[in-house]
């Protein structure tokens, strides 16, 4: 008579051949029809963008925020012991942060339904719209990037939260050497920007253009411009306009410009910093994917290594209370297999710690270098330097120091 365990085996063996032989049958066929249509025309040769149709004749400016690292912080500075909990390494976020604000503004100008957009320093630059973001996890094999969307009268319109897992197969492709496995990622947030956008009405749209001119010319001249606008709940709201042949408009206009130009040429700094980091950051995801794989199967194995020891010692030291030899025969056994566990779960968590050292080492000196430049504007010039950021405010600072020259001439710049 077939044992029981022998029984057990063979249904679950042929259950498996049913399953797998059962997975591989049929032609796939949808039944979505044949033949030539303008529908699928051209998808034969792999073209599968989403086509894409902006009703309206109102193209608000984008601006999008060097999205945020996402790095753990604790009373205003990292918190280095969550940098470790959560597998995280500053340098490659920092590096990414920038790569990911690139690769979104990319895909939004796909879109064709938005007037400029530009990667920006932070959230005090001009612009209609804002596509805030923040990278929480990021590991080659998982990415996330948390999503809000606010227009210039501070409304939110909407937050969303994006994710994409990467597969080892996507390296086999030889078709996608040197491509993105993120890139349908990119995509997705544009394509909810473009809907978000496209639920607007053109009045709507108006309104923002005309509360962000607003805002940027009540910060040169307050006095001026904020009877036009009011706040409620922290939403601008517009008043009144001015003439538009008004003095001070145009001559803020022209400041608005120089604004919009210094972040203009930023970006082809962003561009630069995208093109020298490519190399090495697909080298970086191409060869570290494998390695968080390995990192993730190695947590799990830690983690069940260490419950198993724990369960071994606790039987062990149950059995050693029995006075019999076959309760010193099982203690002494549990307890070896207890020290095996646990030896076995720290070795991987020195694997880990391996593993993470490549991270560390790939992710070193990868960021955004602007250099030192002069600028100048209306007889007056001034160095910058620093950071994309640094310069960006010293620029600010400039033309403002400059407007207000110009209100009194006895002040010198």
């Amino acid at each position: 008579m077939m044992s029981i365990k022998r029984f057990v085996c063979s249904v679950a063996l042929g259950a498996s051949l049913a399953i797998a032989g059962c997975a591989n049958t049929g032609s796939g066929y949808s039944g979505g029809g044949v033949g030539p249509s303008a529908n699928n025309f051209g998808k034969q040769l792999g073209s599968v963008e989403r086509s894409y149709a902006y009703n309206k004749d109102i193209f608000l400016d984008v601006a999008i925020p060097v999205i945020n690292p996402g790095l753990p912080m604790k009373d205003g500075y990292i918190d280095e012991e969550a940098l470790v909990d959560e597998n995280i390494w500053p340098e490659i976020r920092r590096l990414e942060s920038k790569r990911f604000s690139v690769n979104i503004r990319d895909a939004l100008l796909k879109t064709k339904s938005f007037g400029a957009v530009r990667v920006v320093p932070g959230l005090g630059s001009s612009a209609d719209l804002y596509v805030i973001g923040k990278i929480n996890e990021s590991n080659t094999l998982d990415t996330k990037i948390g999503v809000t969307v606010v227009d210039a009268t501070n409304k939110e319109w909407g937050e969303k939260d994006f994710s994409i897992e990467a597969s080892q197969g996507f390296y086999r492709d030889a078709r996608n050497e040197g491509k993105d496995p993120n890139r349908n990622l990119y995509t997705q947030i544009a394509n909810w920007v473009y809907e978000l956008i496209q639920k607007k009405k053109a009045a709507e749209l108006e309104n923002v253009k005309l509360v962000r001119d607003m805002r940027y010319a009540e910060m040169y001249s307050p006095q001026e411009f904020n009877q036009y606008l009011s706040q409620k709940r922290g939403i601008v709201k517009l008043n009144a306009l001015p003439a538009d042949t008004d003095n001070m408009l145009t001559r803020v206009r022209e400041y608005q410009a120089q604004d919009n130009a210094f972040i203009d040429s930023l970006q082809e700094n962003y561009d630069v910093f995208q093109a020298e980091t490519e190399e090495a950051y697909r080298t970086y995801q191409k060869e570290a994917l494998p390695i968080q794989v390995k990192i993730e199967q190695e947590r799990t194995d830690r983690n069940v290594a260490i419950g198993l020891g724990i369960l071994s010692t606790i039987a062990a030291v149950a059995a050693g209370n029995q006075e019999t030899h076959l309760g010193d025969a099982i203690a002494v056994a549990g307890a070896v297999g207890a020290i095996a566990a646990i030896k076995g779960a720290l070795d991987s968590n020195e694997a880990i710690g391996e593993f993470q050292t490549v991270f560390d080492e790939q992710g070193q000196n990868l960021d955004l270098q602007v250099s030192p430049q002069v600028r100048k504007f209306e007889d007056s010039e001034v160095e910058l330097s620093g950071t994309a950021a640094e310069q960006y405010a010293q620029w600010q600072a400039h033309l403002l120091e400059v407007y207000r020259a110009n209100e009194t001439p006895d002040v010198k710049i």
